[in-house]
């Protein structure tokens, strides 16, 4: 499973860009990190950018923190139904 920290996320938007995986939009800069859990920098650490995040899993602090820059994170949703 892979990880990445919000701190190495906003380090890393203008490559996240020239991949195709952000862009900047109204809402803030979206990124789709569908494969990754979002984890929380240091506490220290405060977001700069207003983010949108696709990801699969995220820690609650990192959803907090993301929360408090004005910003979210979109948690894909897991396939547990059953076909009856």
């Amino acid at each position: 499973r892979m990880r990445i920290n919000l701190k190495d996320i906003e380090l890393n938007i203008e490559s996240f860009m020239k991949r195709g995986i952000a862009k900047k939009t109204e809402k803030g800069t979206e990124i789709d990190l569908s494969d990754y859990k979002i984890l929380d920098s240091s506490i220290e650490y405060t977001l700069k950018n207003k983010l949108i995040i696709k990801a699969k899993e995220a820690s609650k602090s990192a959803i907090e923190k993301v929360g408090k820059s004005g910003g979210e994170i979109l948690l894909l949703k897991k396939r547990t139904e059953k076909s009856e």
